[in-house]
């Protein structure tokens, strides 16, 4: 977490213009909506201490993820679980013998090789047995996990990595090293999203920081974060910050990366219980830490400019399209319904393949009038596991991902 004493924070609460209809997006609404509190809450009491963790196929308790105790090592296990069950290629980056990244990978469909990150800090202060830090940072971790596993099915035009950073306390160690490699990697990274601290809100004003950097008037990262707070009702007062703020989107600066940081701390108005043993679940905000985690989620939603985004608004009347949608739920055990619209009535083929190119299923093979349309999927005699489906008519196609997770 950052030393926030040296912060010289710009308040600027920013106005908001009038937004029109094409400016909400359907899909960016849909993702917002999904994001679940009970799951944020879950996530942090799992990594905070609170409830028991299923890691390595046992049972145990991470009760402090300070980078010199046994839970630091359960927290990344529990995080690349996590990922992998979503159906995402999960990449262990050591940078010493005990500290390590977790990073979960989302290729994009039209740009791979163009990433955009949504990281947070997993490991916790003090340096004892017991280090909750559920605030710092389990409630940023949560928010990184919540959006992956709302976005893991979907179709994303950038790729998107969740970055989960080690010793983030003792310097940003972490963050700083993958920032290194990405440069000796000439990674093209479009953009950092990080969260630190964003569960507390003691004066319920609900004023969120957003850590813009000098170059505020270049940073389109905040102003994709400022439209979706507006335009999607989330309901937070913007306040910035010029690049002051010692987090793990600093390195990533530093190395010539676009950067923004999303967090809570104010003058005035910081956790009490930072950086204490009693930095624990029952003392979060759940209405602001619900309501960031929203934004965090339609902002990379946003920027990665998801295959969820149908903007029917701009569909002109006259242009009749085949049209699939994500499943819903997603993921799903054990049933899932796929809705799809054809443009004229024709023969109709959907089915599913595994991620080996192997065809599991057929849910439609006929003809169908032309209009909106269901079908649901029963996932019972399925493994857990990404799948993609999809949908051909008259030399139309469409085709999307979904994951069964049992």
């Amino acid at each position: 977490m950052p030393k926030w004493l040296r912060i010289s924070v710009f308040l600027a609460c920013i106005s908001i213009a009038p937004l029109r209809a094409q400016d909400v997006d359907p899909g960016i609404t849909r993702v917002i909506a999904e994001v679940n509190p009970d799951s944020l809450i879950a996530t942090v009491g799992r990594l905070s201490g609170e409830t028991p963790v299923w890691i390595r196929g046992g049972e145990t308790i991470i009760l402090s993820r300070n980078k010199n105790h046994p839970g630091n090592d359960l927290a990344a296990e529990y995080i690349a679980e996590r990922l992998s069950r979503m159906g995402l290629e999960v990449e262990n980056h050591w940078f010493s013998e005990t500290g390590r990244n977790v990073l979960g990978f989302q290729a994009g469909g039209l740009y791979p090789g163009q990433v955009y990150l949504l990281s947070a800090h997993y490991d916790s202060m003090p340096d004892s047995a017991v280090s909750p830090g559920a605030d710092d940072n389990a409630s940023g971790v949560a928010a990184v996990l919540e959006a992956a596993r709302i976005l893991a099915g979907a179709e994303l035009n950038f790729s998107v990595i969740y970055a989960f950073w080690d010793e983030e306390e003792y310097g940003y160690i972490g963050s700083r090293a993958y920032a290194v490699r990405a440069v000796s990697r000439k990674e093209d990274i479009r953009g950092v999203i990080n969260l630190d601290m964003i569960g507390w809100d003691g004066n319920g004003d609900m004023r969120i920081l957003l850590d813009i950097g000098r170059n505020a008037d270049r940073n389109p990262l905040f102003d994709t974060a400022n439209h979706v707070n507006g335009a999607y009702g989330i309901g937070l007062t913007i306040a910035t910050d010029t690049g002051t703020v010692q987090s793990d989107q600093r390195p990533f600066r530093n190395h010539g990366f676009l950067a923004l940081g999303i967090h809570e701390y104010l003058p005035g108005d910081m956790n009490p219980f930072y950086h204490t043993v009693n930095d624990r679940v029952e003392h979060l905000h759940p209405d602001f830490f619900l309501r960031c985690a929203r934004l965090a989620a339609g902002t990379i939603a946003s920027l990665a400019q998801s295959g969820l985004m149908v903007a029917v608004e701009t569909i002109p009347p006259d242009r009749a399209v085949l049209t699939l949608a994500q499943n819903h739920p997603n993921p799903f055990n054990p049933e899932t319904v796929i809705a799809y619209t054809i443009p004229e009535p024709g023969h109709v083929v959907l089915d599913m393949w595994d991620m080996l190119g192997r065809q599991v299923s057929t849910l439609v093979d006929g003809w169908r009038m032309a209009g909106p349309h269901a079908v649901t999927v029963d996932g019972r005699h399925l493994p857990s596991g990404m799948y993609t489906y999809r949908i051909q008519m008259d030399g139309w196609m469409r085709q999307r991902k979904m994951l069964l997770l049992k």
